[in-house]
């Protein structure tokens, strides 16, 4: 896994930089998602993990590389190939957002955890640090569900109605309820 987060990093990086003259919102975007990923991958260097090979996940992120180089290559302007190589991006990132939610959830990710060890048998009482591993979401936790959770895939923003909606609303339903007899009516029509 930490193959594929490097992986986009770079790739993210290298897209921020080949379209930043032309569009800085989106080279903006992108260069978030690459220091998105280098907070991911320091807080996995301590995480150990049971879950899959990385096959599918692995694929796709070399899919990302070959289409970020196209877009080195290609017009940096070229809206088709920005929105691909985007949307893309988006795939990428909640596919991992699902393994690693996954994983967490069914305590299949380790965090590396050292643990001063006292003893009565050495001169110094205090031996070298022995490891142990503990599920990430234990109480010994790192900041990685808070990243995937909140940079890698924020929460979906609920729609909001403007602030004079409501008004609206209630004078348009009293346009149509007390609209006066005979203007705009149109013909009665009797069964």
């Amino acid at each position: 896994m930490r193959l594929i987060l490097d992986s986009q990093r770079i790739v993210s990086h290298k897209a921020a930089a080949t379209v930043g003259a032309t569009l800085p919102a989106l080279a903006e975007r992108w260069e978030a998602r690459a220091e998105t990923f280098k907070a991911l991958l320091h807080e996995t260097r301590n995480v150990r993990g049971l879950l899959g090979d990385g096959g599918p996940a692995a694929a796709q992120g070399a899919l990302v590389a070959v289409r970020a180089q196209r877009l080195a290559r290609a017009n940096p302007g070229d809206g088709t190939a920005l929105l691909q190589l985007d949307r893309l991006f988006n795939r990428v990132d909640d596919r991992l957002t699902e393994v690693i939610e996954h994983g967490v959830a069914a305590r299949l990710y380790f965090l590396r955890v050292k643990l001063p060890r006292v003893t009565n048998q050495s001169v110094a009482l205090v031996q070298p640090q022995r490891v142990r591993y503990a599920p990430v979401n234990s109480p010994v936790q790192s900041d990685l569900i808070d990243i995937v959770r909140t940079r890698l895939r924020p929460p979906l923003i609920e729609p909001r109605p403007p602030s004079g909606a409501r008004q609206s609303r209630l004078d348009f339903e009293a346009a149509i309820t007390h609209r006066p007899e005979g203007r705009g009516a149109g013909p009665a029509v009797s069964l």
